[in-house]
């Protein structure tokens, strides 16, 4: 997974991203791939051919991204299995992130609210 640009990067200095819109980036880029998610994982103990959390916790960082341009992104992501975690035999998801990533609130939502959009989009 890698940042998709849409334009030229600036000349000079950075692409800023505004503290409005960083909030939901902020939450999810604190992941340092531990792999903690991994191992707590209830559908990837069942199911190893799914790619697991850190897939869908990378999935949501650059969908949240605004300098990202990768319009396919969300849709591949439940192509892979995204709603084999919010199946309702699952309920809740019981993945405990030690950075306090909510896979449920920060990353599947993000990711199924981006997967819609570009399905209406089609």
């Amino acid at each position: 997974p890698w940042l998709v640009e849409g334009s030229k990067p600036p000349k000079k200095g950075y692409k800023i991203i505004p503290n409005d819109e960083f909030v939901g980036l902020g939450k999810i880029d604190v992941c340092v791939l531990c792999a903690a998610c991994q191992s707590d994982c209830p559908v990837l103990a069942k199911r190893r051919n799914r790619p697991g959390p850190i897939f869908n916790v990378k999935t949501a960082r650059f969908l949240l991204d605004l300098r990202d341009h990768d319009t396919g992104r969300a849709q591949r992501a439940v192509a892979a299995g995204l709603y084999e975690c919010l199946n309702a035999e699952h309920g809740d998801c019981a993945v405990e992130c030690p950075k306090g990533i909510d896979m449920e609130r920060d990353v599947f939502k993000v990711v199924a609210k981006y997967a819609k959009k570009s399905k209406d989009n089609k």
